[in-house]
């Protein structure tokens, strides 16, 4: 057994995400599409850190600012994640660029339960992720949100 999570740890996310900000690629937040700078760039947890307390890789996401502070902890409706599924693609294989061990072994544990082929492992992952987000608005009746 594991002590539980106490800390909100992005670190490694943040470094990636500000890295590719300052070799002058393009990242965009992953709910509005809107352009994220070292300024306004914040580190999400999809399913709410105060809910779920999981850092895995999968889970952090780079996001507006003011878009993460109207999302706060309410859940991502599936639609949304669905519908942003390229964009979380995107961000999800340069994490894997970066720590591919580490990042495949939390989409396993975390999100698809065990090994599946590469053709389906993205399209796998976020499937299950807009499940989990289904199951904690409507069975756990948590509050959900959907970018305006």
């Amino acid at each position: 057994m594991t002590e539980p999570v106490d800390d909100r740890d992005v670190g490694l996310i943040s470094k990636v995400i500000k890295e590719e900000i300052q070799s002058a690629k393009c990242v965009r937040c992953i709910w509005s599409d809107k352009k994220v700078t070292e300024k306004n760039l914040n580190i999400d947890h999809v399913l709410p850190f105060a809910i779920w307390r999981n850092n895995d890789l999968w889970n952090l996401i780079p996001v507006d600012k003011g878009i993460n502070s109207k999302k706060s902890d309410k859940i991502p409706t599936p639609e949304l994640v669905i519908n942003r599924r390229e964009s979380i693609k995107e961000i999800w294989g340069l994490i894997r660029e970066k720590a591919p061990v580490v990042f495949d072994q939390s989409i396993e544990t975390g999100l698809i339960g065990s090994k599946v082929s590469e053709h389906q492992f993205f399209d796998k992952a976020i499937e299950s992720l807009a499940d989990k987000c289904q199951f904690l608005i409507e069975k756990r009746g948590l509050p959900h949100w959907e970018y305006q």
